[in-house]
């Protein structure tokens, strides 16, 4: 088995997140009616959505249950905010519509937003993350499949952070406004980032990838989120707002792509970079993970997958005599998944 896994838990609900790490004999008494009510839905009850959401809900939850009366797992599964999704639901949300599967032992294709120096031995372990503001904000692409943009603006917004001169500027409440710390805007990213060949989707909610999103970035620059907040949390895609590039934003030099599936320099790139990456991997599988060091073959070979979503990469730890090597993400799933 790889000894590479990915460890998607510790970045993701950290803020005001559902508990929903129940124990066993919790997860046993927990019924349809309290999750409608834990997660704020609005189906009329009696009606055909409802016995239908509630198929779907019990049907989530009985595959929770033999997960773990299995055999012992890395990571754990459990209630989620996808447990009345239907499958196309659930495949809106990736964001990335891969045509075909590749097998590797590692990830997908990676783009990375800053040049590098190959100059520092690479550590048994890195989280770029760590001391970061803003790499600690819950991401929550909606129901709109823009993990590419969420993940590309993450980037950015760790890069940002690092530059003390730019954080400095941006700390001007006439900049700010209502808000307390700078973060740059994801509707600009999915709504003006140009998609004509239908890389990775159709473009906006539909999907993209990081490496046109960057491209868009570059030509453009990109407004603060208080000049345009993100708005397709229900799946809508607006039309570019020009106007919002006629106020400050943030501008890059360029942006690199490393060789797909090579581990190395993808470690290399992380560490030189002390950064985070955009990256793509296969999530198929990711609706009821909860928590703990992910690692799944299920329906396949090991190494044998599917690029369709995109996450950010924040760093990773090398297996040891005793301890498996994990890489470290961060998705844009809210506080109620993970």
């Amino acid at each position: 088995m790889n000894p590479w896994l990915l460890l998607v838990a510790s970045l993701f609900a950290t803020g005001n997140g559902l508990a929903t790490r129940f124990s066993t004999e919790e997860l046993a008494r927990y019924s349809f009616s309290r999750f409608v009510k834990d997660f704020g839905r609005n189906y009329q009850r009696g009606s055909e959505e409802w016995a239908m959401r509630k198929r779907l809900f019990h049907q989530r939850m009985q595959e929770v249950r033999d997960f773990h009366a299995g055999p012992p797992r890395s990571y754990r599964k459990g209630v989620t905010r996808f447990m009345d999704y239907t499958d196309a639901e659930y495949k809106s949300m990736l964001g990335y519509k891969g045509s075909r599967s590749r097998k590797s032992a590692g990830v997908g294709a990676i783009e990375l937003f800053t040049q590098r120096e190959h100059s520092r031995l690479l550590p048994a372990f890195i989280d770029v993350g760590s001391n970061s503001s803003l790499g600690a904000i819950v991401r929550d692409q909606g129901s709109c499949g823009s993990c590419w943009a969420e993940a590309t603006v993450a980037v950015l917004e760790s890069h940002m952070e690092k530059n003390k001169e730019v954080m400095a500027v941006l700390a001007d409440p006439k900049l700010l406004k209502t808000q307390t710390l700078a973060t740059l805007s994801t509707q600009a990213v999915v709504s003006c980032t140009q998609n004509p060949h239908h890389c990775g989707g159709k473009g906006g909610c539909e999907g993209a990838t990081g490496e046109l999103a960057f491209s868009m970035v570059k030509e453009k620059g990109i407004p603060l989120a208080v000049a345009w907040p993100y708005t397709s949390g229900y799946g809508n895609t607006p039309t570019c707002r020009e106007d919002v590039f006629q106020t400050p934003r943030l501008g890059i030099a360029g942006y690199e792509v490393l060789p797909a599936n090579k581990l190395e320099p993808l470690k290399r790139a992380l560490v030189d970079a002390g950064g985070p990456i955009v990256i793509s991997v296969d999530a198929s599988s990711w609706a009821l993970y909860n928590a703990g060091i992910f690692s799944d073959t299920e329906g396949g070979k090991p190494g044998d997958f599917t690029v369709n979503h995109a996450v950010t990469l924040m760093g990773f730890t090398e297996p040891s005599s005793d301890k498996r090597g994990y890489w470290l993400g961060k998705n844009s799933w809210g506080a109620y998944w993970g």
